[in-house]
């Protein structure tokens, strides 16, 4: 759907659970060469998948909001619902929310375990650092994080 956002237009995709708890949103510039063939919007707000044509390319766009607690039947689920892995580049990002290093992934003193993830995610950072490039495996992935302005680098939610 074309929207005008503040001025903004183009095609925006979204989840949504509550005005002021999660939701996931995926914005494309009007001008960018995007053919959308279908959508899936969670209606828990955890996610939004995109499946379409980029510049003549297939592509599934997702955008994540896991949830802050160990969830392996949401990553299950979710990873069921990505359609075309096989045929489309899959560019998947978001809010992990994946603990690697409990002493500087939260704020609060209290003890918690590493996230089932930590082996997967360590082998690809430890293969990383030592190679100097991302696993071929992952050679059209990119694991991207922003700081928040003002924010604690030390503090999980200001990423």
């Amino acid at each position: 759907m074309d929207k005008d956002v503040g001025g903004w237009v183009g095609h925006i995709f979204h989840s949504i659970f509550h005005s002021k708890s999660r939701g996931t949103a995926i914005l494309i510039k009007k001008t960018t060469p995007f053919v959308v063939s279908k959508a899936d919007a969670d209606s828990a707000g955890r996610y939004i998948i995109v499946v379409g044509r980029l510049n003549s390319t297939p592509v599934v766009l997702a955008n994540v909001y896991a949830p802050n607690w160990d969830d392996s039947a949401f990553f299950t689920s979710l990873f069921s619902r990505i359609p075309d892995i096989d045929t489309h580049h899959v560019i998947l990002g978001g809010d992990i929310n994946c603990v690697l290093s409990p002493p500087l992934d939260r704020s609060s003193p209290k003890t918690m375990q590493l996230t089932q993830l930590f082996p997967i995610l360590l082998a690809v950072y430890d293969e990383s650092s030592i190679s100097g490039s991302l696993p071929e495996t992952m050679r059209q992935a990119v694991i991207s994080l922003i700081h928040k302005k003002g924010k604690s680098k030390l503090d999980c939610s200001s990423y």
